[in-house]
């Protein structure tokens, strides 16, 4: 039987097939192993560099969690694993930087009236702040330093920023275990509670609050570079204005700055730390509503804000 060979539309029995270029018909050998017709589902296929649906898009990022969470362990603690002593400035670093700002802000500016163990209150609202500004401050040129990869291969591109989430958390868990003994150490006379335990879900909600901060940092300053200065600023006027040096009651008898201090998230997910760990306190139901919206909210809306630019970020130069 012979075999036929599709051409344009239009099959030609025989061992080769007819062409016709400006009207002389040419006669081309094509192999005898090509001329097999292959067929392919069209079902199965999708136009390169499309925007995925959203349920679709977390499927994906599911089915490539191994992935996300191997990436993050193989990069958790690289910044001070290139130091000799690793291991000890995972537990001082967090440690000096709290005695750093809190003699500056204590002793010298006075911040420390008012405030009983103050050493924990710093050491407390320095690391947990360092988390969340951290992370925001990973997203900026996070997709910039991964561009070869996203032009070499196609997967959803929140992979990378997931992936870099959870190395952050790897990294700051030591940081928040020293945090918190160190604050029950400088005030053993009040003893233990469990309310310490709480730390957790805090923790938790805030890192999902700055894995959404990351996403959103991740896209804006893929397209356009100029974000990362506007983003050093606003972290370094975001840390003054948090309520980590001193107690933001002092601002109480002028209504509109508390209320715009409080408000801040950065300040709710610290003193909520405080809280639980210095007055052994529980929370109210609506400090832990408002802790969940901030958390829950911003890391679905950084997603959802990353997902809408992922058939541009392969096909930016």
């Amino acid at each position: 039987m012979e075999k036929e060979s599709i051409i344009g539309g239009h099959s030609f029995p025989g061992s080769g097939s007819t062409e016709v270029e400006s009207g002389v018909a040419v006669e081309s050998k094509v192999p005898e192993e090509s001329r097999d017709l292959i067929l392919v589902e069209a079902a199965g296929l999708k136009k390169l560099g499309a925007q995925p649906g959203l349920l679709k898009y977390l499927a994906e990022l599911i089915g490539r969690r191994d992935f996300i969470l191997a990436d993050a362990r193989s990069k958790a603690f690289r910044t001070t694993r290139n130091y000799r002593f690793w291991k000890f400035w995972i537990i001082a670093g967090p440690l000096l930087d709290a005695l750093m700002y809190g003699a500056l802000f204590g002793l010298l500016l006075k911040t420390s009236r008012g405030v009983d163990n103050f050493v924990g209150f710093v050491i407390l609202g320095i690391t947990f702040f360092s988390v969340m500004v951290k992370m925001l401050s990973a997203g900026s040129g996070l997709l910039e330093a991964n561009k070869n990869v996203m032009k070499a291969f196609s997967f959803p591109r929140a992979s990378i920023v997931l992936s870099q989430i959870l190395r952050y958390v790897y990294d700051t868990i030591p940081a928040i275990i020293v945090a918190v003994i160190a604050a029950i150490v400088f005030q053993w006379d009040k003893g233990l509670s469990w309310t310490i335990l709480l730390t957790v879900p805090i923790f938790i909600l805030m890192c999902l609050f700055g894995g959404g901060l990351m996403f959103i940092a991740a896209r804006a300053t893929f397209f356009l570079a100029d974000i990362r200065a506007i983003i050093d600023i606003f972290s370094r006027a975001w840390m003054f204005g948090s309520g980590i040096f001193y107690d933001i009651s002092r601002f109480a008898e002028n209504p509109t700055v508390y209320s715009i201090m409080t408000f801040n998230p950065a300040y709710q997910f610290i003193h909520a730390a405080r809280e639980v760990v210095m007055n052994h306190s529980t929370l109210t139901m609506h400090e832990w509503l408002v802790l969940s919206a901030w958390g829950f909210g911003t890391f679905c809306a950084g997603l959802i804000f990353f997902w809408g630019a992922e058939a541009r970020y392969a096909r930016s130069k």
